[in-house]
C-alpha cells in the first residue's frame, strides 16, 4: 500500500472538511446566507464528496490486500448430471451431499479425488417431487414430497450402490 498517497488523500480531505467548516461558521455568523455562500457550500461539499469517493475506489485494492479482504468465494464451473429443478440438499457424513428434486430425482453429489465434484446415478422409487430431507439418528435419511409421499432412504443402500459404481468405474478403466 503507498501510504504517501493515502496520507496525501487524508489530507486533502481533512482540508475540504475545514473549508466547509470555516464556510458554515461563516453563515452562523451573520444568521443569513446569501446566494453565493450557499452556492459555495454545495460546490465544496459536492468537490469534498466526489474527492472522498475517489480515494475510496483508488485505495480499495490495496485495503483488501494489506488486510487480507480478497475475496473468498468464486463459482465453479457447473456441475451437470442433474436433469430436473433442485429442491433440497443435505450434507452427509464424510462429506457426500443428497441432491433432491422434482420427479423424486434423487442423487449424491461426491467429490472426486481431482477436487471436482460429480453427481451418482439416480437413485430411483420416489415418484414425486421430493419437498424436505433430514438425516435420522443411525444415518438414515427421512425423504418428503409432494401428496405427503413419505420414505426413508438407507445409507447403507447408498453407500452399496455407489460402491459397486466405483469398482464398475475401476475395472472399466483399468480396461
Amino acid at each position: 500500500m503507498n501510504c504517501q498517497l493515502l496520507n496525501q488523500a487524508i489530507l486533502q480531505n481533512e482540508q475540504a472538511a475545514q473549508k466547509i467548516q470555516q464556510q458554515l461558521e461563516q453563515i452562523l455568523e451573520t444568521g443569513k446566507a446569501s446566494k453565493n455562500q450557499i452556492q459555495q457550500l454545495e460546490q465544496s461539499l459536492s468537490q469534498a464528496t466526489q474527492n472522498s469517493e475517489q480515494s475510496l475506489t483508488n485505495f480499495i485494492p490495496d485495503f483488501k490486500e494489506a488486510f487480507n479482504l480478497q475475496e473468498i468465494y468464486k463459482y465453479s464451473d457447473e456441475i451437470t448430471g442433474f436433469i430436473n429443478d433442485i429442491k433440497t440438499s443435505l450434507p452427509l457424513p464424510g462429506g457426500d451431499i443428497l441432491v433432491a428434486g422434482e420427479n423424486g430425482e434423487t442423487r449424491i453429489l461426491r467429490q472426486q479425488e481431482n477436487g471436482e465434484y460429480k453427481y451418482s446415478d439416480e437413485i430411483t422409487d420416489f415418484i414425486n417431487d421430493i419437498e424436505t430431507t433430514l438425516q435420522l439418528p443411525g444415518g438414515d435419511i427421512l425423504v418428503a414430497g409432494y401428496n405427503g409421499e413419505t420414505r426413508i432412504l438407507h445409507q447403507q443402500k447408498l453407500n452399496e450402490a455407489q460402491d459397486i459404481r466405483d469398482r464398475a468405474g475401476e475395472i472399466l478403466g483399468g480396461n
